[in-house]
């Protein structure tokens, strides 16, 4: 199977290692803190208006309602470091989405999570928990890899919501560490993508992370915060849905969607648009 979208290409590995470290629900700082609830039901369903997106003047993300129709449905699932197809089945109807998925096809034993290894101390309790993660929608029948997710960006923070089951009720814990990564720009085609010089380097600063699943779907939203003042990322995870998250079709080949999934969660910066442009 694939890898997860932004492993795949090794401009994005040191940005990975700096904005990828993941967090809790231990926050202060004001909005989501993870008090939300979690569990969605044994079945998952989910419905919406589906959205494009582009970029203005300013390099700020821009909407348009989508109207048309797609086919072909299903979710896209990370564990153990591969992509899965997880099952499920849907559609979108004059811009508007029907999805249902049960049992996913393929899951794994939760050490396998893909934030995992950005904790300190991630446990998870009854150890014998087996999940499946289900983070995108693909659809079929294009030559393109079109995509479907739900997230909200802007100059400085991200979120992104996704939805993860588990056969039994679970808890898992971590605890936040902050790292400090350089960036060395002649990894990537000498060019630097920190937001400023070369070597520019960042810190990449993870919160607790304290969820209570039960047996069946869960909602949770990762949400990033970027400070270009002192090349920060702060992330944290917290159970329930993004309030500005929409539901938004990407429709890009398989190259610009690799970076498209590594802006949307890693970098939302005012260097967004310049990045994708200057890579295709």
């Amino acid at each position: 199977m694939k890898k997860r979208n932004f492993f795949v290409l090794g401009m994005l590995v040191m940005v990975l290692a700096f904005g990828m470290a993941v967090i809790g629900c231990d926050d202060d700082n004001g909005g989501d803190n993870g008090s939300g609830s979690s569990f969605m039901g044994a079945t998952l369903n989910l419905s919406g208006q589906v959205w494009t997106r582009d970029w203005d003047e300013n390099d700020n993300p821009k909407y348009e309602l989508f109207t048309g129709n797609r086919a072909g449905i299903s979710g896209v699932g990370y564990h153990d470091g591969d992509e899965v197809n997880i099952g499920g089945s849907g559609s979108i109807s004059n811009g508007q989405l029907s999805f249902s998925i049960t049992t996913p096809l393929e899951t794994a034993n939760l050490q396998g999570w893909y934030w995992g290894e950005s904790f300190n101390n991630f446990n998870f309790s009854p150890s014998n928990a087996r999940f499946a993660e289900l983070y995108t929608l693909n659809i079929s029948g294009s030559e393109n890899d079109n995509e479907l997710s739900k997230s909200f960006g802007n100059d400085n923070t991200s979120e992104s919501v996704e939805y993860v089951y588990v056969d039994r009720d679970v808890t898992i814990t971590g605890s936040g560490k902050t790292t400090t990564h350089a960036c060395d720009c002649e990894d990537y085609d000498d060019q630097c993508y920190c937001g400023s010089d070369c070597n520019c380097g960042g810190t990449s600063i993870s919160r607790n992370l304290n969820l209570n699943f039960k047996a069946g779907w869960n909602i949770i939203t990762i949400k990033n915060e970027y400070n270009e003042s002192n090349q920060s990322q702060t992330m944290s995870i917290f159970a329930g849905d993004s309030s500005r998250s929409r539901w938004v079709l990407d429709e890009w080949n398989n190259y610009n969607m690799n970076i498209q999934v590594f802006i949307e969660n890693v970098i939302p910066n005012n260097n967004a648009r310049s990045l994708l442009r200057s890579k295709h």
